[in-house]
């Protein structure tokens, strides 16, 4: 199973996955690429963005990529991730790539 920080319109697209309520604290800001909600990487500006964590197979992320437009649209990567009971988990988080 792969583990995926949602802070928008990914929890939708796989309804069937089990999610959970979490937080993801980062040097990043959450914004928008037209209609969509889009997270930035910043140098220095620290937020926590809340969403949901979900559990999909390889083949939903890879769904997932697609849809993300991933690695030209968005990239993935791996980062720690705070679910509502205080653990943590590492998991993929879709940032929007910076065009120049």
């Amino acid at each position: 199973m792969n583990v995926v920080f949602s802070y928008g319109t990914l929890t939708e697209k796989f309804p069937s996955a089990v999610s959970e309520k979490a937080r993801l604290k980062c040097s990043c800001k959450l914004d928008s690429y037209g209609i969509y909600p889009a997270l930035i990487e910043t140098k220095d500006e620290m937020n926590i963005i809340a969403g949901d964590i979900i559990y999909i197979s390889d083949k939903e992320l890879e769904q997932a990529d697609y849809y993300e437009g991933h690695p030209k649209l968005y990239k993935r990567i791996k980062k720690d991730v705070v679910l509502d009971d205080g653990s943590s988990v590492l998991a993929w988080v879709y940032f929007l790539v910076k065009k120049s």
